[in-house]
């Protein structure tokens, strides 16, 4: 995973709207064997189902996604395509020509650093693994970005989204809920430490940050975490 731990380590909306262009970019990459095509169709499906959950709710409810989401990234990577494919005089009438002339205009500007350079960047390097290997990568990190987004949801998130119609997020919060697995929110807000926190002298009030918190989703959580600092403090 070191070779896309540079797209790991932005701010945790941007990382999910680079994986979502990047996920989209490979399920159309040009070139593939029928074969490969037939092989990897369904799972990058199922990754793209997901992908989609995590980019509506970036766009529609950012609230929902992680505090602090910005919408307008969403937004900004349109702008981008739009700007991106403004010369081409291809006709797109399907995802897949738009998805194959975003990663050829793309080749030709490779001095730019928009996020939708980044995502076919990311894209042509997921690329470049072998078919099961592409496919375990992107599973993971949808799977991991899913779970990091529920442990930032706080239980007013929750209640809140429950009484306006539950979400796929939803399912997975009263999931953790009834196996006894904490949020980062519920640790970071816990009036009492647990037993065992006492004794390793990691404090448990409101609002005070607990050092001895545990990534429960390994690299992809920590780097989130540190990256996501910066934005809780602002806010």
């Amino acid at each position: 995973m070191s070779d896309f731990e540079w797209s790991l380590s932005v701010r945790f909306d941007e990382s999910v709207l680079l994986w979502h262009i990047a996920t989209d970019l490979c399920f159309h990459w040009p070139d593939q064997s029928t074969e490969t095509l037939a092989s990897t169709q369904l799972a990058l499906a199922n990754a793209r189902y997901t992908s989609n959950y995590m980019i509506y709710l970036l766009f529609i409810q950012p609230e929902l996604l992680i505090p602090g989401a910005r919408s307008t990234l969403f937004s900004s990577a349109i702008d981008d395509i739009e700007l991106l494919l403004g010369n081409s005089t291809e006709t797109f009438d399907e995802e897949r020509s738009i998805a194959r002339a975003i990663i050829e205009a793309a080749k030709t500007e490779r001095h730019t650093s928009t996020n939708v350079h980044q995502a076919c960047m990311l894209a042509e390097a997921l690329m470049n693994l072998d078919v099961k290997k592409r496919l375990d990568v992107i599973h993971s990190v949808w799977v991991e970005m899913l779970c990091y987004s529920i442990s930032r949801r706080s239980g007013y998130l929750q209640a809140k989204s429950t009484g306006e119609g539950t979400d796929n997020l939803h399912y997975i919060w009263l999931l953790w809920a009834f196996m006894g697995m904490e949020t980062w929110v519920d640790r970071h807000h816990r009036l009492e430490p647990f037993k065992e926190d006492r004794a390793a002298g990691v404090g448990g009030g409101e609002g005070e940050y607990c050092a001895g918190e545990s990534s429960s989703s390994g690299t992809h959580t920590t780097t989130y975490q540190a990256g996501q600092s910066e934005e809780i403090t602002e806010n």
